[in-house]
């Protein structure tokens, strides 16, 4: 039993429709490593109210929030506590029934964050992917020239569906999917065209062929966040990743958006394309996968 000078352990609870304006703020707040969670719920809730759904958001705090865990419907959890005590507030959960019968299928996070999470809720993940986050602002900004030649770079349509399906299919395999996970041509397909539909995707040819991608796959309050960034393997070295990679920032920061993106950290030419073109490290981050 805790002792008499035991700090309280923070009272967790379901979010409500009020709730929205304050979880909104605390978000776009963190958005620099939280774009993900802050772009599934602005693209599921709009502006002003919440999935309201079996699993759901959980919050801690009043009226400030202290504390946010989003649980999806498909099981995967995204945990973004106020800091420090990070272990002591994710126990707070454990009082939900919900929550302790919960079988999730993975949990996404700041590398301390889903650590802290799993420990107060007893899980136990198969596989842990390791990532850096990083952030870029217009002002960090630095585009280098790119590799001569007949390369274009272009925004992608839904008319270029079936060229970039193939790629969409290279990349789930090559960086995606694990041993627990089988490869579904038909719902990478399908996600490709929903990219196409929902955020922003650029593609660049060489000789008419589609050789690169890169896209955004969250978009936030005040920031996007890039991924499934893609070259074919006998295009790599070459520069054409810079390339579509540029004309993708620079279309979001004409809009006036910051922008986020998470890369393994084992990946060291990603992380130096990155970091050369003004990318900061936010931290270490995890996505943890579960039996």
């Amino acid at each position: 039993m805790p002792g008499p000078d035991a700090a309280p352990v923070p009272l967790w609870r379901r979010a409500r429709l009020a709730d929205g304006p304050a979880i909104q703020a605390y978000l776009i707040e963190r958005e620099s490593h939280a774009a993900g969670i802050a772009g599934r719920i602005r693209r599921e809730s709009g502006l002003a109210g919440l999935p309201i759904r079996p699993g759901g958001i959980f919050v801690s705090g009043s009226p400030a929030i202290e504390g946010f865990c989003l649980f999806t419907a498909g099981a995967t959890v995204f945990p973004l506590a106020a800091e420090p005590a990070v272990s002591a507030s994710f126990g707070g959960l454990r009082r939900s029934r919900t929550i302790r019968a919960l079988k999730p299928s993975s949990c996404v996070g700041l590398d301390h964050q889903v650590s802290a999470l799993e420990e107060a809720l007893s899980w136990s993940p198969a596989i842990q992917n390791r990532y850096s986050i990083m952030a870029l602002e217009a002002s960090d900004y630095r585009p280098k020239r790119g590799p001569r030649g007949a390369y274009l770079s272009c925004r992608a349509t839904v008319e270029d569906l079936e060229e970039l399906s193939v790629l969409a299919g290279l990349y789930d395999r090559e960086e995606v999917l694990t041993y627990l996970h089988s490869y579904d041509a038909a719902a990478s397909k399908a996600g490709q065209l929903r990219s196409l539909k929902t955020q922003i995707v650029y593609l660049i040819r060489w000789q008419g062929r589609v050789v690169g991608r890169a896209q955004t796959n969250a978009r936030a309050w005040t920031r996007d966040q890039l991924g499934g960034i893609y070259v074919l393997p006998e295009f790599r070295g070459l520069g054409i990743g810079r390339l579509v990679v540029q004309a993708l920032i620079e279309d979001r920061l004409a809009e006036g958006r910051g922008l986020s993106l998470f890369v393994k950290e084992s990946n060291a030419p990603a992380l130096g394309l990155y970091r050369s073109l003004g990318f900061k490290d936010e931290g270490s981050y995890r996505v943890d996968y579960f039996a």
